[in-house]
C-alpha cells in the first residue's frame, strides 16, 4: 500500500513552553551499536528509518506488525537504539525490543511537536524524525516509561 505525504496549513502563532524534565533518564541512551532506528508504528505495518552513526540513512522500509519482523530488524541491527512514539502498540513493542537487546526510547507524542504539528506529515518522515531526534539528543523525545505487562493487565481488570 502506497502512502502519500501531505502538507498541513502553516501555523503562524508560535508559543514557547517551559522545559520539563523527562520521565526517563536519557544519559544512558547512547547509541550502543552505532545504529539508530526510528519506527513509526501502525496497526498493520510500521515504517522504519535506520541511521548509521554518521547520521546517513542506511535503510528505509515498511515491515508488518509482527514479532518475527521486529526480531529480523534487530537481527540486522543488533543492540541498536530504537525510537518510537507512545501509542496503542508501543507498550508490547517496547518491551519486546528491549528483551531483544535494543535500547528503546518511547517518545511522548504530546511533547513531540516536530512530528505532530509537522507541515509535511507521512510515515516515512515521522520515522526519520524519530531516528534523528534519538541520535542527536534523546531528551528531545521527552521519553516515557511504559508499565509492565502485568500492570497493564491489572488496569484492564
Amino acid at each position: 500500500m502506497m502512502r502519500w505525504c501531505y502538507s498541513l496549513p502553516m501555523k503562524t502563532n508560535i508559543t514557547k513552553t517551559s522545559p520539563t524534565p523527562s520521565v526517563v533518564p536519557t544519559s544512558s541512551a547512547a547509541v550502543s551499536s552505532g545504529f539508530t532506528l526510528g519506527i513509526d508504528l501502525g496497526d498493520r505495518q510500521h515504517h522504519v528509518c535506520v541511521l548509521a552513526a554518521a547520521g546517513n540513512i542506511v535503510r528505509e522500509a515498511s515491515l508488518p506488525n509482527t514479532r518475527p519482523a521486529l526480531a529480523q530488524l534487530l537481527a540486522d541491527f543488533p543492540r541498536a537504539t530504537v525510537a518510537l512514539e507512545a501509542g496503542t502498540h508501543s507498550p508490547w513493542i517496547s518491551r519486546y525490543l528491549t528483551e531483544q537487546g535494543a535500547t528503546v526510547l518511547v517518545a511522548n507524542p504530546r511533547k513531540l511537536h516536530d512530528i505532530s504539528r509537522s507541515e509535511r506529515k507521512c510515515d516515512r518522515r515521522d520515522a526519520q524524525m524519530l531516528a534523528r531526534l534519538a541520535r542527536v539528543d534523546a531528551a528531545l523525545l521527552h521519553p516515557i516509561q511504559h508499565g509492565s505487562a502485568q500492570a497493564q493487565h491489572d488496569l484492564l481488570g
